[in-house]
């Protein structure tokens, strides 16, 4: 395993580089850099990636054809564009103020701003749309569940105030 691990980062003699995520996932990410190179604004469409990909215009590696690109940000840009994109960083950026804004009054007046449940509805938030962490397709069902099942518990401490202390 660790051996495997190794030269998979390119960290051994043989490597010509370092690579960060998987070869694999390397290539789904160049793929959909060049679907959001050639539609920037609206994207290709969701879950239109297995079809630009398999056009063989558009190879890039071996393996790197799938049906998503393994990360929800790449798959935003690439098949929704800056428009779809804006929406999720707000949400990401929202999510990291308020534990930012958490944390600064636990600091300066030793005293929590969000409830323990906000926190744990935050967290599992923030885990799920973490940038650089691989991911499913974002408009899969299973992971609707995952990203849905949570904001009604969210709306729900929020619209009873028990979201703040």
């Amino acid at each position: 395993m660790i051996n495997t691990t190794i030269n998979q980062l390119g960290l051994s003699e043989k490597s010509e580089r370092l690579v960060l995520f998987s070869k694999t996932y390397e290539g789904h990410y160049l793929i959909a850099l060049n679907m959001f190179k050639e539609k920037p604004i609206f994207g290709h469409g969701p879950k239109m990636f297995r079809f630009y990909c398999s056009k063989e215009e558009n190879f890039v590696a071996d393996n790197a054809c799938t049906t998503h690109p393994h990360n929800f940000y790449a798959q935003i840009l690439a098949e929704t564009g800056l428009v779809g994109f804006l929406f999720l960083l707000t949400i990401f950026l929202y999510i990291l103020f308020l534990f930012l804004k958490n944390f600064y009054f636990q600091i300066k007046y030793k005293k929590q701003l969000i409830s323990d449940l906000g926190l744990c509805l935050l967290s599992s938030y923030f885990i799920t749309f973490f940038p650089i962490l691989p991911s499913g397709n974002f408009f899969n069902n299973w992971l609707s569940i995952m990203i849905y099942y949570p904001l009604g518990f969210l709306i729900y401490t929020i619209k009873n105030n028990k979201f703040y202390v």
